[in-house]
């Protein structure tokens, strides 16, 4: 930066009586400012810029990998629900051929009303867990759809009929 300065005195002072002195002065000069270092405002602002990248790289890489992990879990959840579910239906299938002997047993007259009873209560602890493992297998199928953001009205147009019959 350069500057212009200029400048200029006038004073008088009084001795004596008939003596009046007087000093008169006048300057002109050129300035010139260069700045070596502006204190590291830019630096500091591309280092910061630098650091923000780097943070929404590492947030990016977290939410990939987040992503992976929710896909993972909720395949997994299928896999094992649906293996679960044909357990349950076997489990139903003992449950009801057991209920139907201790029937036909009570009806023979070597079973009792309490064996019946615990047969039914067999049976309809099997029904409600495969109840419980086909809605923990269908929602398995829609966390995965919704970790692979594929859920869609055809899906659940499928849950709601698997769900109605």
């Amino acid at each position: 930066m350069v500057s212009l300065e200029a400048g200029y005195t006038d004073s008088r002072s009084h001795l004596s009586i008939n003596q009046m002195p007087q000093n008169r002065g006048s300057s002109i000069g050129v300035g010139v400012t260069l700045p070596l270092f502006a204190g590291g405002g830019i630096n500091s602002q591309v280092r910061e810029a630098l650091a923000k990248e780097e943070a929404a790289r590492d947030q990016l890489e977290a939410s990939k990998r987040q992503v992976r992990e929710n896909v993972r879990q909720a395949f997994l959840g299928i896999t094992n629900g649906a293996a679960l579910v044909r357990a349950q239906q076997q489990l139903l299938v003992s449950a009801k051929s057991k209920l139907d002997s201790t029937r036909l047993g009570k009806e023979v007259g070597i079973r009792t009303n309490l064996d019946v009873l615990q047969a039914e209560q067999s049976y309809y602890d099997a029904l409600t867990s495969l109840a419980t493992a086909k809605y923990n297998y269908l929602l398995a199928r829609l966390a995965l759809a919704q970790s692979a953001y594929q859920l869609d009205e055809a899906l659940l147009a499928d849950v709601n009929r698997v769900i109605r019959h």
